[in-house]
């Protein structure tokens, strides 16, 4: 019983020791605690827990499509209808941000930074220089949708608006961020022919993983739209734990961590009264005291763009003190 309990503590500290933001996240956590131990008791209050539902159901079903294979198999088939260096790297630039704006930003790098990696040996490609606008391509891509990235997922839930909404709002700044981001990509990418060798067979994909990831996918972020995270989380655990407990294992349980620190940390740096007091000391400049009577201005402005999504964000802002 002791040397299980001391292997996993060995496994966990080999898993965790190089996770540095985590460990920043937990010391400011308990130098917070240090100042205000009464606090302690509110830390669960602090989290908005429908976004951390909504977050971890998205990394189980997207870790779901990600290692039944069938990505890597379809993009490996497509490819040999790709003939020059510049329609290889387009149809991998847009496939990621295309990729982003359902399976999340970080989700969508490891499928496609892996295959980028394995078609070295398949077409003559500068990698290091690929790698780069797939990493650009999903921070636009995911940018569209509220279930793109974290961050998107927070302003959603705050935002209280519906999930095309947010979409339709969003759609013109990540249609102008991807065209730039093509137009760049023809630039820097040559028309230099390629031939795709043969002799890389793609391995036979999970299909009942893919079936169940995919036929959960809608019906999970319907019932998040509904503001039913909590339910929507239980179904898909309890499948994923009846059925594919190995998938549970690869999902990025640390990021999850990470995002219930932030919100306790954030917060209570947020609550500490000696520095609200020293917010309402400090006098706002001419150019500071603009932008914060434009900001009551947009938030009561009832036809502006996106102003279904900036109203909320804004009035929580003044709330915290932010007017003058």
């Amino acid at each position: 019983m002791i040397a299980r309990l001391a292997d996993g503590c060995r496994f966990l500290f080999k898993t965790l020791r190089h996770e540095y933001f985590l460990w920043a996240l937990i010391a400011l956590l308990l130098i917070l605690t240090a100042f205000e131990p009464t606090q302690s008791r509110r830390y669960p209050t602090l989290v908005d827990w429908p976004t951390i539902a909504t977050l971890t159901g998205l990394l189980i079903l997207t870790k779901g499509i990600e290692l039944s294979g069938y990505l890597n198999a379809v993009a490996r088939r497509l490819m040999t209808h790709l003939h020059s260096q510049r329609q290889l790297a387009l149809f991998l630039v847009a496939g990621s941000a295309l990729l982003s704006t359902v399976l999340t930003n970080d989700i969508a790098l490891f499928i496609v930074v892996p295959l980028t990696l394995s078609l070295k040996r398949l077409a003559n490609l500068p990698i290091a220089r690929l790698i780069a606008f797939e990493a650009l391509a999903v921070n636009a891509g995911s940018t569209l949708t509220p279930i793109g990235n974290p961050q998107n997922l927070f302003l959603w839930r705050v935002a209280d608006v519906s999930f095309l909404r947010f979409t339709w709002h969003m759609a013109p700044l990540v249609a102008a961020l991807l065209c730039l981001l093509l137009v760049a990509t023809a630039l820097c990418f040559g028309g230099k022919r390629i031939d795709a060798s043969s002799e890389e067979n793609a391995s036979p994909g999970e299909k009942k993983l893919l079936l169940v990831s995919l036929a959960l996918y809608l019906p999970f972020i319907v019932a998040t739209d509904l503001h039913w995270p909590a339910i929507a989380l239980s179904v898909v655990l309890l499948i994923f734990v009846l059925g594919f407990r190995r998938v549970l294992a690869r999902v990025d349980w640390v990021l999850i961590a990470v995002f219930i620190l932030m919100f306790i940390d954030l917060r209570l740096i947020a609550d500490l009264s000696w520095l609200r007091g020293l917010l309402r000391r400090v006098r706002c400049g001419p150019g500071v005291a603009s932008v914060c009577r434009r900001h009551r201005r947009v938030a009561t402005h009832q036809q502006c763009t996106g102003g279904d999504i900036a109203r909320p964000v804004l009035r929580q802002l003044a709330s915290a003190g932010l007017r003058r």
